[in-house]
């Protein structure tokens, strides 16, 4: 359990300090209209339920921590891929597959990690 403390502590300080720019990033970088936003983070939940929906499938056989662990590492790989893409942030049909791969992989195992953690506390805690 400690180790997917310290995991979601790190996720969520960086998550803090990246996530919230992602428009504004959209918008000035890769020259993304409103609407166009809109249509990026309106395909978001869509891909996030279908990649929980697999990761849950796939951790009954594997394993939760299993399924969790790599799902979270190429997550971090795809924003590093972002961060290194900068001769590709011109070209939003590269750089929106990216971080909507990228999203998937790090919120698709939320409800894998928070079952894990609910193992460890005490009922009358939850």
């Amino acid at each position: 359990p400690w180790f997917l403390f310290l995991k979601n502590l790190f996720a969520s300080v960086g998550a803090g300090m990246t996530v919230k720019f992602f428009p504004l990033f959209f918008t000035t970088e890769c020259g993304l209209s409103p609407i166009q936003l809109q249509v990026v983070y309106l395909c978001l939940p869509v891909i996030v339920a279908a990649g929980t929906v697999l990761c849950t499938k796939v951790a009954k056989r594997a394993g939760r921590m299993q399924v969790t662990i790599p799902c979270d590492l190429l997550g971090i790989c795809m924003t590093m891929t972002m961060s290194l893409a900068r001769p590709f942030y011109g070209l939003p049909y590269v750089m929106i597959p990216i971080y909507l791969v990228r999203c998937g992989f790090m919120w698709s195992t939320l409800g894998l990690s928070y079952s894990i953690i609910a193992d460890y506390v005490p009922k009358e805690y939850r």
